[in-house]
């Protein structure tokens, strides 16, 4: 897979009740990259309430778009496993911070990194659906619940690295080393968001018994709306056993916004095969569907 993606500028966006903690991390990157001398900027946002947060992500939206930004947004705040926590009380659902992300990572032509210090920030994967655009190029954050001291002690050395590597990707994998058995951190990028979400639509979608139920109710709508052509049963399953490589394809260029730009479809070569064979491995057993994309 090339994993690839190009980023301008950092923008910490923090909206917590007590500590600037992410005040702290952007002087420290603005001093790294000083001393680097590369060709990257830093911001830092402070918020308080929602309305506050989603105009920051909304101008970051535009800018992106006028100025072609390529952002790479960090999210400082506290979180759980239904959404992130402002400072305010107020509560954002993931399911609602997904569409904001999408408009920034469609202005930035699925270049959009977003590290998230908030708990339970991987949550987010959990409100991504095949029909959806990708909300970001690539996701690091932690799982669960982890300390500001452990936070803080991870992600200045994952930026200075970002900054001198010029390579997210190797930044992230120093803090993917399991601690006491125990996953602190998670890389996803849209690939693998991707092959995931298709791979858990084979698994719960094409087993034998939903697919003749799928088959039986596709004929006995196209009887009962009077098609033109009206293919029984037996028709309809060899279909849908069939058109899974071609949906798969279809979805992925949705996703990936290959539609948009059509370069992506080189950035983000994904295997009908590897969505397959995960399915499987969810399913427990081998589907009867096509095994690739002819």
């Amino acid at each position: 897979m090339k994993h690839t993606a190009n980023f301008s500028d950092i923008t910490i966006i923090e909206s917590v009740d007590a500590g600037k903690s992410g005040r702290r991390l952007a002087d420290d990157i603005a001093a790294q990259i000083a001393a680097s001398e590369r060709n990257l900027t830093v911001e830092y946002r402070s918020v308080g309430d929602a309305n506050q947060f989603n105009a920051e992500l909304k101008r970051l939206a535009d800018s992106t778009r006028f100025g072609r930004r390529r952002p790479m947004i960090h999210l400082e705040c506290h979180g759980s496993a239904e959404g992130i926590h402002l400072e305010s009380g107020e509560h954002i659902a993931w399911n609602d911070l997904k569409p904001r992300l999408i408009e920034i990572n469609l202005a930035s032509r699925c270049n959009l990194l977003v590290v998230m210090a908030a708990c339970y920030g991987a949550h987010l994967i959990a409100t991504l659906d095949l029909t959806d655009r990708a909300p970001c190029w690539g996701f690091f954050g932690p799982p669960e619940e982890v300390s500001v001291e452990q936070l803080e002690h991870a992600y200045g050395p994952f930026y200075r690295s970002v900054i001198s590597d010029k390579n997210p990707i190797e930044a992230a994998k120093k803090l993917l080393a399991p601690v006491d058995g125990h996953q602190q951190y998670l890389l996803m990028t849209a690939e693998v968001f991707f092959t995931e979400l298709f791979a858990r639509y084979l698994a719960h979608n094409c087993l034998e018994q939903t697919l003749h139920a799928r088959a039986h109710a596709m004929a006995q709508k196209a009887i009962q709306e009077n098609a033109p052509r009206k293919p029984g049963p037996g028709r309809m399953l060899r279909n849908l056993r069939k058109i899974q490589p071609s949906s798969f394809k279809k979805f992925a260029e949705g996703f990936f916004m290959v539609d948009l730009f059509p370069e992506n479809a080189e950035r983000f070569p994904v295997k009908y095969q590897e969505a397959l064979a995960q399915a499987e491995k969810m399913a427990g057993i081998k589907l009867n569907v096509a095994r690739a994309i002819n």
